[in-house]
């Protein structure tokens, strides 16, 4: 299956906007982003 780069466009509550390329199934969709910075594991 050939890849092509599909543009896409994430935008964050706080007004943020990030451009960038799409992967996967396209459409529009909604969700949550989250972010562990924690080092467990890392001994």
């Amino acid at each position: 299956m050939p890849q092509s780069k599909q543009p896409a466009i994430l935008v964050l509550a706080d007004g943020h906007v990030f451009y960038g390329h799409a992967f996967g199934k396209t459409g529009t969709t909604t969700g949550e982003i989250c972010f562990n910075t924690g080092m467990t594991g890392y001994q």
